[in-house]
């Protein structure tokens, strides 16, 4: 992953800004899975709702993003599942952040 994406990815992790959610990248309560956050920090003209749920345009799920922004971001197929994994098993955005920070 490339250095400045993973910095301002756990700098915004850690702010405060972003409350966190769970199952779905960004909820219409402004809740955001660790995966949201990154896509909100990239392209945050990108959501748009359906009504019941929140998209980000490049993605055809709500819940989970898609290849050619994991690529754009320099994160594997399995790296984006493992911390999707850990933010809906109740790691707090502090540890996510910790965790991209050691191993990423």
């Amino acid at each position: 992953m490339n250095a400045e994406i993973k910095a301002r990815w756990v700098e915004a992790l850690r702010s405060g800004k972003y409350q966190q959610g769970r199952a779905a990248l960004r909820s219409l309560e402004e809740r955001f899975c660790c995966l949201g956050v990154l896509c909100d920090l990239y392209s945050p003209s990108e959501w748009t709702t359906n009504g019941s749920t929140r998209y980000f345009h490049r993605e055809s799920l709500s819940a989970f993003i898609g290849a050619d922004f994991r690529t754009q971001m320099g994160l594997s197929d399995a790296e984006a599942w493992r911390l999707a994994r850990m933010n809906d098993d109740g790691k707090s955005f502090a540890d996510i952040a910790d965790y991209i920070e050691a191993n990423l």
